[in-house]
């Protein structure tokens, strides 16, 4: 913000009589004339101090006149320097007679005009055009120091599972790269309600149906005898699909996940069963519901994670944050959740596997209820150098810490 002020200076000098001189800086002043005698030369005002801003030189004073009824000086100075106007110059003395008339003065810090000899010299001419801008004032005080705000979520990102060693697309999966989880009898089965939950960092390279499963656990013995979820097989740039599937009764191929397929990225997936229907989430917005009659009949097996079982069709990104719960979550409880890392004694959890582990071939069950018995996942291949690895993932996982 630019301000402009109009800053006068009076001045008192006794010489051979009394006089006043003033000057003011504004953007013009009139001179003032007086009738005199040939004018004395008056001193040239001093330079006033700068501070900020460009100002003229200090106008040469009008003269004061020397005999009666002469004309004074008209001459206007140059303007001086900007800040506070100086004294002006000693004026010289006149004989009896009026002041001369002052030339303009120039601008702030000019010269005073001639006294007269008989009487009150008049003032020199009023002040010209004053110089650039004036002194700039003192800086305000600081203010104070504003509260600190309040801190964001702790990002809770650790390690991952990688399964590099399984192929993309529809490269050979002949590795078998999987984590194998024995929850005996934690696991739900049969009809019993449930959710299934992880994160997946999915490679564009990654949306192929059919031969790129995530998990699995149950069988194909019978109608709606497994639990798993794979790709879709119709795909497009600006919309990847899935297909969560029970192996007949509840499959739900080809849904859409509103997802793009050319980038990679961390997608948040969540299966559950509520006794009436399984419903897909991603990203904790459902987009797959799938009702029927007859409900479940989830054969007992292992956990595959990376893999289905026993086809090995094998998914060859990260996974992380797999979680099994004994309840169906609420669609509120996951789009409230799924970003969150959990503390490990949530009501009905009945495995977490965080995948933090330095190295080795063990998966740590992190559930911490009370009397829960912990069920550590196994990292298998076929062969040694091909099993899954911890690795610290380049794009870090997108949750923070419970």
């Amino acid at each position: 913000m630019t301000l402009s002020s109009r800053r006068c200076l009076v001045l008192s000098i006794g010489l051979s009589g009394v006089w006043s001189s003033w000057g003011c800086s504004s953007d013009e002043a009139a001179p003032v004339s007086g009738k005199g005698g040939t004018a004395g030369q008056g001193a040239v005002g001093g330079t006033g101090g700068s501070v900020s801003g460009a100002a003229g030189a200090s106008g040469t004073a009008g003269s004061a006149g020397s005999a009666v009824g002469g004309t004074g000086g008209s001459a206007a100075g140059t303007g001086g320097t900007a800040g506070v106007a100086p004294t002006g110059g000693t004026g010289g003395s006149g004989l009896v007679g009026g002041a001369g008339a002052g030339g303009a003065a120039g601008a702030v810090g000019g010269g005073a005009g001639g006294a007269a000899g008989g009487g009150a010299g008049a003032p020199a001419g009023g002040a010209g055009a004053g110089g650039g801008g004036g002194a700039a004032g003192k800086a305000g005080a600081g203010g104070a120091a504003g509260a600190g705000g309040s801190g964001g979520a702790t990002v809770c990102a650790g390690k991952a599972v990688s399964f590099g060693k399984n192929g993309t697309g529809t490269a050979s999966d002949a590795a078998h790269a999987r984590v194998m989880v024995d929850l005996a009898s934690d696991l739900p089965i049969n009809n019993a309600n449930r959710t299934v939950e992880f994160w997946a960092f999915v490679r564009s390279t990654d949306w192929v149906g059919e031969t790129n499963t995530i998990y699995e656990y149950g069988t194909q013995n019978a109608t709606a005898a497994g639990f798993g979820l794979d790709f879709g097989g119709t795909q497009s740039p600006t919309n990847g699909t899935i297909d969560p599937y029970t192996n007949g009764g509840y499959d739900n191929d080809n849904q859409a996940t509103m997802l793009p397929t050319n980038v990679d990225q961390w997608v948040h997936f969540a299966m559950t069963w509520n006794g009436t229907a399984v419903i897909t989430y991603v990203n904790g917005t459902a987009r797959s519901t799938r009702m029927g009659t007859g409900g479940l009949h989830t054969e007992a097996t292992q956990l595959t994670i990376g893999c289905n079982n026993p086809r090995f069709s094998c998914f060859g990104g990260y996974i992380d944050e797999f979680r099994m719960w004994s309840v169906a979550r609420s669609a509120t409880e996951i789009m409230m959740n799924y970003n969150k890392g959990l503390v490990g004694n949530e009501t009905g959890l009945v495995g977490y596997w965080k995948f933090n582990e330095a190295s080795g071939t063990t998966a740590a069950d992190s559930v911490t209820s009370g009397g829960h018995t912990p069920h550590n996942g196994t990292l298998m291949s076929v062969m040694a150098a091909q099993i899954p690895t911890f690795v610290t993932p380049a794009t870090p996982l997108p949750i923070t810490c419970p």
